[in-house]
């Protein structure tokens, strides 16, 4: 039962990836449903002061009410728009709900790998539709590819780390062969910022997990080769050219180019006084003077809040509220774990990073759910480094556990 309900939980997290056939007023049903869920986990777990990243989420919570009353106060915005429409955001609640049921690791690290896999599927059966909306996202063609990006994402991210970490403890073939499944998925959608957090945090794992020896050697060297032809297979080589021909182009145009007006825009012109600062303007929805005055530059100018990454998370949601957020985060970023677990830091320090001043990846829609269950994994991960627990996996002769 508790299995039925993780599932049924997970998709309520990720809209059912956006689909289009989800009519979606139903969001704010699932939303609330799962809320009360959660809701109750929490209550239940809220003195729990083993939880590592209970204190972080705290403060979050603190932020989101104060948020409200600043849409209120601020914006006119009733407290029940803003509660709704910001249903995203309560999903890392999850965390509260996996520990009182005591979901086991390999429960969840099999449902990271179907979600995955399911996410792919459905994004090639998105990109064989084009222009035809089956999901909900970001969808347009773009630098030799179709640029789509469908709730669920994350997962595949998740499962990229996961698969290559794998393959450097235990040397098995398949796990290589799917991280290198995945991260071709991740060239195909044409973000920049994507691809340099992936390969940047990809050389940490192998620089973490692989010791200097002639067979380790060989393991780099195969790792490197099999990368570089990924990227000089003829249609993702295609999308690197015209990334950095994106880029030169973006350079040229200096003032001109969008994300520099959007950026002069809300830090200038969208903080009407000092509380913006500390509270955030709020979460803008519903149909007052506030949500439409959002959406009027979204389609005028183009400006959207959440092109700016965590700076236009903070300009909206408030100090504390992206205080939380980066707090666990960071914190699940550098906290140290058995070897065979690395790929959780390495995923949520890919959130940190590609969430700079243009992407909103970290609290992008159906990535909170995808945050508690990594917290929650990061938190057995902890339980086995303290007890020095070895991987249940033998590993073969010349395999290093360094870290």
């Amino acid at each position: 039962m508790k299995r039925i309900l993780l599932v049924v939980l997970v998709l309520c997290a990720i809209h059912f990836w956006g689909s289009v056939r989800v009519p979606k007023h139903y969001y704010n049903l699932t939303d609330l449903f799962s809320l009360a869920v959660f809701g109750f986990s929490f209550v239940k777990q809220y003195s729990n002061k083993g939880l590592l990243f209970r204190n972080a989420i705290i403060v979050y919570f603190i932020g989101i009410f104060l948020n409200v009353l600043s849409a209120y106060f601020n914006n006119g915005q009733g407290p029940k728009d803003t509660i709704l429409s910001a249903g995203n955001l309560y999903f890392i609640l999850m965390y509260f709900w996996l520990h009182e049921n005591k979901i086991e690791r390999k429960d969840l690290e099999t449902l990271i790998v179907v979600f995955a896999i399911l996410y792919t599927i459905f994004y090639q059966m998105q990109i064989d539709a084009f222009p035809r909306r089956l999901f909900r996202g970001t969808l347009f063609a773009d630098r030799g590819t179709i640029r789509l990006r469908m709730q669920g994402a994350g997962f595949m991210v998740l499962c990229y780390f996961m698969f290559l970490n794998r393959y450097l403890m235990y040397r098995k073939l398949p796990h290589i062969l799917l991280a290198m499944f995945f991260l071709v998925i991740i060239i195909k959608g044409g973000n920049r910022t994507f691809l340099a957090a992936t390969a940047l945090l990809t050389g940490i794992t192998f620089l973490k997990l692989v010791k200097y020896s002639p067979t380790n050697y060989f393991l780099i060297l195969l790792g490197v080769i099999m990368f570089i032809g990924v990227l000089q297979m003829e249609e993702t080589s295609m999308i690197i050219q015209n990334m950095i021909e994106t880029t030169e182009n973006q350079q040229e145009q200096g003032d001109r180019y969008i994300r520099r007006m959007q950026f002069e825009y809300f830090t200038n012109e969208y903080p009407q006084n000092a509380s913006y600062y500390i509270f955030g303007g709020g979460f803008p929805g519903g149909y007052g003077s506030y949500a439409n005055r959002m959406g009027y530059m979204v389609e005028a100018f183009g400006f959207y809040w959440v092109d700016l990454g965590l700076l236009g998370f903070y300009l909206v949601m408030g100090l504390l509220t992206t205080l939380g957020l980066l707090l666990w985060c960071v914190k699940g970023m550098f906290i140290r774990l058995t070897p065979e677990n690395l790929y959780l830091n390495m995923y949520l320090a890919f959130l940190v990073l590609s969430s700079n001043i243009v992407i909103d990846e970290i609290f992008a829609p159906g990535i909170f759910g995808i945050q508690a269950i990594t917290l929650y994994l990061i938190d057995l991960a902890r339980r086995d480094y303290l007890e020095g627990k070895k991987p249940a996996v033998v590993l073969p002769e010349g395999a290093s556990l360094a870290g």
